[in-house]
C-alpha cells in the first residue's frame, strides 16, 4: 500500500480522536492496524504528545480565549485521551509504552468497561506483564486490583506472580470509591470472594510467605449506615466513620468454613512473629489468635516455636511468647528444658524490663511444680540482677527468696557478679547469698565536688597556611569539603598573600573544582557565602565580587562571613599582600597577641586602611596569652589604636572614648563610622570582662544596646503556647493541643553596626523563621567570630532552639561541642540551655549531653548547684519529658566515685528546688530510683530541701515505698 493509503488511515484514525468515537476504535484497529503497525504506533505517540501531555495552553495560537478544556493544560477532553491510550494499549510495544504511566490505570478499570475488555483480549499485549511488575518492584508497589489479574491470567496475558497476586489481594480492591458503599454489599461481595476455590487454595495462603499490608485494608462507612452487630469496627473518638476491617472479617470466615486448616493458620500466624515484617502486621495476626481461642493441645504442638519468640522484636511479641506459656506449662508435654533454655537470654535484655517482670511469676509456679528445676531457674532469676531496675531488682529478689535455693556455689558467684548493679537496699534482700565482703557496708569514698574552672592554654596548634600552588590546590578541596570557618580563612590568606604563587593556567587547574561547587548546595549560610565568593574568584582571580548587601533568612551574625569576603575582595582590587586582622594564627579561631600587634603596624606602614568590623573580630579573637612577646611592639602602634591595643592585651584598665572628632583624629587609618570606632572598645570591652558593667558607655550612642553597658540579663519564664486546626466535624478552628513553651522578653529593636558583634541578632523578632541557626557549622561559625564570650550564642539558642523539648535541631549538638571545648565558661543563660540538652526529643542530642557531662564534672567546670536549678525549673515548668532527663543523668551513674557524688549533688538540688502543686510528672518514681540508689552509693542523706519536697508527697501510692525507704536512710 503506498504513502497516500497510509495517509488516508491516518487521518481516518485522527477523525475518530476528533469526534470521540469510542464504539468504532475497536472496528478500526481489526480492520485498518494490520501492516501498519509502525506508522501507527508513531501516529499514536504523536497524538498523546498533542493531546495529551501537560502543556501551556495559554501559548498556543490554535486554542481561542476562554475555550480550555476542563483538563486544564491538556488539549484533549476525557474522552480523546482514553482514545488514545486505548490505542497504545492495544498496538504500542514494551520499549515504546514503558514510560507511560496512564496505561496502568486504564487496564485498572476493564472488569468495569467492555470496550476495555474487548480491545485487550483482542490484542494481547505481551508487553503488560513486564511492564505491570516493573510498577509492582518500583518505589510505590503500584499493583492492579486482584480481579484485573486474575482476569489477565484468564485471558493468557500475565503468568501467575504469587509476590504480586498476593499484594494485591491484600488490598482487595473490588469496589469503586467514587459512588457510596454499603456494609451490605461489602460483606456480599466478601463472601462471593470465598467462593472461588483458586483464591482460596491458591492465593490466599500466599498471604503467610510474602509481606503485605492486609492490617490497613478497610473500607468506611458512616455510623448510622451500620447494621451488623457481629462485626467488629475499628472506630476513631471523634470521628463520624467507622472502618470495617476487611481481613480480620475473612479469616475467621474461612476458619468456620473450613476453607482454610485451623492447623495451617495457628502455625503460619506464629510464623509471622518471628520475621522481619511489619509490626502491625504481626500485631494483627496476634489478635486474630487470640480471637480463634488457642487450647493448650494445639499449643503444645508448636511449643518451640513458642520459645523462639523470646528473641524476637519488637517487645509484644516476647509477652506474646510468654502468655501462651502460661496457657501450656502445666501440660505433661511440656518440654521444661528447652523453655528454660529459649527464656534465659531474656533475663539480660534491659529493654524488656516489663517482660521479665510478668515472667518471674511464671517461673515460680513452674519451680514449684517441678523442684528438681529449682537451681536452674534460680540461676536465670539471678541475671536479672545484671539490668539497673530498681523495681525488677525488688522483684527478682523475692523470687529468689522464695525459690530457697542457698547452698548453690553456682548462684552464689552469679550473684556476687553482679554486686556493682545493685540498686538501692538490694543488698539487704540478698545478703544469704553474697559474699562477706559484699555483705558488710564499707564506707563510701567520701570525694567532695568542687566547682573549680581552670584556666587551659589555647594556642596549642600553629595554624599551616600554604606555601606553594599544590598546597593551595589542597586547601580549596578542603575548604569546598569542610565545615570548619577556618578552612575558608586559611584558602583566603591565599588569594590575598599567595596570588604570586598561581601559575598561569590556574583557570585550567582550578575548573574542576568550579564544576563541583556548581553542583553543591549547602544547608549553611556561611557555606554559601563562601561558595559565591569562590565560584566569583576560581576561573577569574580579578573578578569583581560585591556582596549582596541584604539578609536572605539567617541571623545577620552569620551574615559576617559575606562581609570579610566583601572586605577581602576590596584587598584584593587594591593589590594588597596582607591578611586580614581577623585571620586565626592558632587552630580553631585564636590569634596570637603578637601576631595581630604586627599585623596593624604592617597595615599602618603600608598605609592601607583597617575595617572596623575586620578589627572587631580580630580583637574577639585574641586571647591573652603571650603577652610579654607583644608588648615591646604595642609602641610601633600611631594613634588612638595604640590605646586600645592596650587595653585588649591588659596593660591598660581605663577606656579611653572621644567625640566624634577626636576619634576621627585619633584613628585616621580605620574605616568605619563614629559608632563602629565606639564599637571597637565595646567589643574590646565585653570580650575580656563579659560580665562587666562599664558606665563609660553611657551617654554614648550605645548605651541602650545590649552587652554593652552591661550583660544582658535574660528573664526566662513559661508561656503556653497551642497548635490551631480544622475540625472537620464541627468545620470550626479549634485548639488542637497546647504545651508550655521556654520564652524571655528581648530588648526594643536598634540597628546595631556591623562591628557591634556581641549585640547582633539581638532584637529580631523570636517567631520568625530566620532567627534559627538549624545546624551544627552555624553554631561553630558563630562561636568563631566571639570565642570568649558564647553569652549571645547561648541566648539565641534559648530562643531559637529551645522553646520546647521536641524541636530536635542539630544546633544544640554544636552547642554541647562547643561546651567542651577550653575556652567555654557557663553563665545563667548558658547553663539553662545546656539543662535543655538533657530534655531534648532527639536521642543523639540527650547521648552527646551525657558524654559533656561526665567531661566538665571530670574537669570540676560545671557550677552543679546552678545545674540542678536549672533542671528543676524546666521539669517544674513541664518542659520536655522528664524520663529523658532521667536517663541521660543516671548515664553517668558509677563512672567513678566523683560522678556519683555529683548526680547526689544535682538530684538533690533538682527535688529541693522543684515547684510541682497539682500531680508528679509521669516517671517522676523513675527519678526516686536513681536518688535512692545514688543515696546508698554515696552514703549520703537527702538535703533539707529534698526532704520536705518528698514529705509532701509521701502518701502518693507510686512512690510512697520509695520515699519511705529514702527517708530512713
Amino acid at each position: 500500500m503506498n504513502d497516500f493509503a497510509v495517509q488516508d488511515i491516518l487521518a481516518e484514525y485522527d477523525q475518530i480522536i476528533k469526534t470521540r468515537n469510542l464504539d468504532g476504535l475497536l472496528p478500526f484497529l481489526k480492520e485498518k492496524s494490520k501492516g501498519h503497525e509502525v506508522a501507527l504506533r508513531q501516529h499514536i505517540m504523536d497524538a498523546k504528545v498533542h493531546w495529551v501531555d501537560y502543556t501551556n495552553l495559554a501559548s498556543q495560537s490554535d486554542l481561542q480565549a476562554g475555550h480550555v478544556p476542563y483538563y486544564g493544560g491538556r488539549r484533549g477532553d476525557e474522552q480523546q485521551v482514553e482514545l488514545i491510550i486505548l490505542s497504545a494499549i492495544a498496538l504500542l510495544n514494551k520499549k515504546d509504552i514503558q514510560r507511560w504511566h496512564e496505561p496502568f490505570d486504564f487496564l485498572q478499570r476493564i472488569n468495569r468497561s467492555e470496550l476495555y475488555l474487548e480491545i485487550v483480549e483482542w490484542a494481547k499485549p505481551k508487553w503488560i506483564e513486564p511492564y505491570i511488575l516493573q510498577r509492582f518492584r518500583g518505589r510505590g508497589g503500584d499493583v492492579l486490583g486482584y480481579s484485573v489479574l486474575r482476569t489477565l491470567e484468564n485471558l493468557g496475558i500475565i503468568s501467575y506472580q504469587p509476590a504480586m497476586f498476593a499484594r494485591s489481594l491484600s488490598l482487595f480492591q473490588r469496589w469503586d470509591y467514587t459512588v457510596e458503599i454499603r456494609e451490605k454489599d461489602v460483606i456480599e461481595a466478601l463472601d462471593h470472594c470465598l467462593e472461588d476455590p483458586i483464591t482460596w487454595q491458591r492465593d490466599i495462603p500466599q498471604l503467610f510467605i510474602y509481606e503485605t499490608f492486609l492490617f490497613a485494608t478497610t473500607v468506611r462507612f458512616q455510623r448510622e449506615t451500620v447494621y451488623s452487630p457481629t462485626v467488629k469496627y475499628q472506630r476513631e473518638v471523634g470521628s463520624m466513620y467507622v472502618f470495617f476491617p476487611i481481613w480480620a472479617y475473612l479469616y475467621p470466615k474461612l476458619l468456620s468454613e473450613n476453607k482454610m486448616d485451623r492447623h495451617f493458620f495457628i502455625e503460619n500466624a506464629l510464623r509471622i512473629q518471628t520475621k522481619e515484617w511489619n509490626n502491625d502486621l504481626k500485631t494483627f495476626y496476634r489478635k486474630l489468635l487470640d480471637e480463634i481461642k488457642l487450647n493448650t493441645a494445639e499449643l503444645i504442638k508448636f511449643q518451640e516455636l513458642i520459645f523462639s519468640f523470646f528473641q524476637a522484636n519488637p517487645l509484644p511479641v516476647p509477652a506474646f511468647g510468654l502468655d501462651l506459656c502460661k496457657k501450656m506449662y502445666t501440660h505433661s508435654d511440656f518440654d521444661l528444658p528447652s523453655f528454660l533454655e529459649w527464656i534465659n537470654p531474656l533475663m539480660l535484655r534491659a529493654e524488656a524490663k516489663k517482660v521479665i517482670k510478668s515472667a518471674l511469676p511464671l517461673l515460680e509456679k513452674i519451680a514449684k511444680l517441678n523442684p528438681d528445676f529449682r537451681g536452674s531457674i534460680a540461676a536465670i532469676v539471678a541475671d536479672v540482677f545484671s539490668i539497673p531496675e530498681m523495681p525488677l531488682q525488688e522483684r527478682a529478689a523475692v523470687a529468689l527468696q522464695r525459690l530457697s535455693v542457698l547452698d548453690s556455689s553456682s548462684l552464689k558467684e552469679r550473684i556476687n557478679a553482679y554486686v556493682p548493679q545493685l540498686q538501692g537496699n538490694i543488698k539487704k534482700a540478698l545478703e544469704p547469698w553474697l559474699d562477706v565482703e559484699g555483705t558488710i557496708q564499707a564506707e563510701p569514698e567520701r570525694i567532695i565536688y568542687q566547682y573549680q574552672p581552670l584556666k587551659e592554654k589555647l594556642l596549642t596548634q600553629a595554624i599551616q597556611l600554604p606555601d606553594t600552588w599544590n598546597d593551595i590546590l589542597f586547601q580549596v578541596g578542603k575548604c569546598i569539603n569542610s565545615n570548619e570557618p577556618q578552612e575558608a580563612e586559611i584558602l583566603l590568606h591565599a588569594f590575598l598573600c599567595k596570588r604570586h604563587l598561581f601559575p598561569e593556567d590556574y583557570p585550567a587547574q582550578l575548573s574542576p573544582y568550579y564544576k563541583q561547587l556548581e553542583q553543591i548546595y549547602y544547608d549553611i549560610s556561611y557555606k554559601n557565602d563562601v561558595k559565591r565568593f569562590l565560584l566569583c574568584k576560581l576561573l577569574d582571580i580579578q573578578a569583581d565580587y560585591r556582596d549582596r548587601n541584604y539578609k536572605d533568612g539567617v541571623p545577620s551574625t552569620l551574615d559576617l562571613m559575606e562581609k570579610m569576603l566583601a572586605i577581602a575582595a576590596e584587598k584584593m582590587q587594591q593589590q594588597s599582600k596582607l591578611p586580614l586582622l581577623c585571620e586565626p594564627s592558632h587552630l580553631p579561631y585564636w590569634i596570637e597577641p603578637k601576631i595581630l600587634v604586627s599585623r596593624i603596624i604592617a597595615y599602618q606602614e603600608n598605609k592601607e586602611s583597617i575595617h572596623a568590623l575586620d578589627l572587631s573580630i580580630a580583637i574577639a579573637r585574641m586571647c591573652r596569652e603571650g603577652i610579654e612577646d607583644a608588648t615591646p611592639l604595642v609602641s610601633q602602634i600611631k594613634g588612638h589604636l595604640q590605646i586600645l591595643l592596650k587595653f585588649c592585651l591588659g596593660l591598660e584598665s581605663k577606656i579611653h572614648l572621644h567625640d566624634e572628632r577626636s576619634l576621627e583624629q585619633w584613628m585616621p587609618d580605620l574605616k568605619g563610622s563614629h559608632l563602629e570606632k565606639l564599637a571597637l572598645w565595646a567589643v574590646a570591652a565585653r570580650t575580656h570582662d563579659p560580665e562587666g558593667t562599664f558606665n563609660e558607655f553611657i551617654g554614648t550612642p550605645l548605651q541602650k544596646e545590649a552587652f554593652v553597658v552591661k550583660a544582658f540579663q535574660p528573664h526566662f519564664y513559661f508561656r503556653e503556647a497551642w497548635e490551631d486546626g480544622m475540625n472537620y466535624n464541627t468545620r470550626q478552628i479549634e485548639r488542637l493541643k497546647s504545651w508550655e513553651e521556654l520564652a524571655i522578653d528581648m530588648p526594643e529593636a536598634l540597628f546595631s553596626p556591623t562591628n557591634l558583634l556581641y549585640s547582633l541578632t539581638f532584637h529580631q523578632n523570636r517567631d520568625r523563621w530566620s532567627d534559627h541557626l538549624y545546624n551544627q557549622a552555624s553554631v561553630f561559625f558563630w562561636h568563631s567570630l566571639m570565642p570568649q564570650n558564647p553569652e549571645p550564642l547561648s541566648i539565641r539558642l534559648a530562643i531559637s532552639s529551645c522553646q520546647n523539648g521536641d524541636f530536635g535541631r542539630s544546633d544544640m549538638q554544636g552547642f554541647l561541642r562547643i561546651v567542651d571545648r577550653p575556652e567555654f565558661w557557663f553563665s545563667d543563660a548558658s547553663t539553662l540551655v545546656f539543662a535543655c540538652c538533657f530534655l531534648q526529643e532527639k536521642k543523639e542530642t540527650r547521648f552527646l549531653a551525657t558524654e559533656v557531662l561526665i567531661h566538665l564534672i571530670e574537669k570540676r567546670k560545671l557550677d552543679l548547684g546552678l545545674f540542678g536549678e536549672k533542671l528543676a525549673f524546666l521539669i517544674s515548668g513541664k518542659y520536655g519529658v522528664l524520663l529523658r532527663c532521667v536517663d541521660a543523668l543516671a548515664a553517668i551513674k558509677d563512672v567513678s566515685p566523683i560522678h556519683n557524688t555529683a548526680l547526689f549533688m544535682i538530684l538533690n538540688t533538682i527535688l529541693a528546688n522543684l515547684k510541682i502543686e497539682e500531680k508528679l510528672p509521669l516517671n517522676f518514681k523513675k527519678l526516686l530510683e536513681h536518688y535512692l540508689d545514688i543515696l546508698v552509693k554515696t552514703g549520703q542523706k537527702p538535703a533539707n530541701g529534698a526532704q520536705l519536697f518528698l514529705k509532701k508527697w509521701q502518701d502518693i501510692p507510686s512512690v510512697k515505698n520509695l520515699i519511705k525507704q529514702t527517708m530512713q536512710l
